[in-house]
């Protein structure tokens, strides 16, 4: 069978919510926790499904971590957390948003690597990728630059203020015009903290 790999959005008990490498965002359930393997948001994991047709379930055993986010929990951990939330708040169960594995494989790395980067512009090319964005002219330049833009090559040396306002009415909108905008905790934590 097929190895997939994926990032754990959210565990509740032996569910799973993951976003595969193909893009879609699926919740699984680990029939088999071994007592040394510890699963929590953030982690990278490579598993081969199985499908029960009498529950209707996904299940898996054995899970293996790839990816461990130790660095980016050191570096910000509401940061991290605010990347975890937005894609289990913004993929919706069943939909499609393909290359969020590299892009949280990349970040990770990038951290380890101490490669300094502005988490705002991070956060708002995650949303763009995802295709959350307001429909407002003044936005478009930022948009089309951190849509086109590849994620190593967003400026490192930070932005302009009036871009940086942007990020912040950009990160605002999402949470207000979200069905599930009054449950975003790290977000408005992660902007507050930035304020500071």
């Amino acid at each position: 069978m097929n190895k997939i790999r994926g990032v754990i959005l959210k565990r509740s008990g032996k569910r799973l919510a993951v976003v595969q490498d193909n893009g879609e965002r699926t919740d699984v359930y680990v029939a088999i926790i071994p007592s040394y393997l510890v699963l929590s948001e953030g982690l990278i994991i490579q598993y081969s499904p199985r499908f029960d047709y009498k529950t209707s379930r996904m299940w898996i055993d054995f899970p293996e971590i790839q990816k461990i986010p130790l660095a980016v929990a050191r570096y910000d951990i509401i940061f991290m957390h605010t990347l975890i939330e937005l894609c289990y708040y913004f993929i919706p169960d069943g939909g499609c948003a393909s290359g969020i594995v590299d892009f949280f494989e990349y970040m990770y790395l990038s951290i380890e690597l101490k490669v300094n980067f502005n988490k705002k512009l991070l956060i708002c090319k995650l949303l763009a990728f995802l295709g959350i964005y307001p429909h407002i002219s003044e936005f478009q330049s930022l948009i089309q630059y951190l849509s086109v833009t590849p994620i190593d090559k967003i400026d490192q040396l930070g932005i302009e203020l009036a871009q940086a306002d942007l990020c912040d009415e950009w990160m605002q909108w999402c949470i207000a015009d979200h069905v599930c905008g009054r449950w975003l905790k790290a977000m408005p934590l992660f902007m507050q903290a930035e304020r500071m």
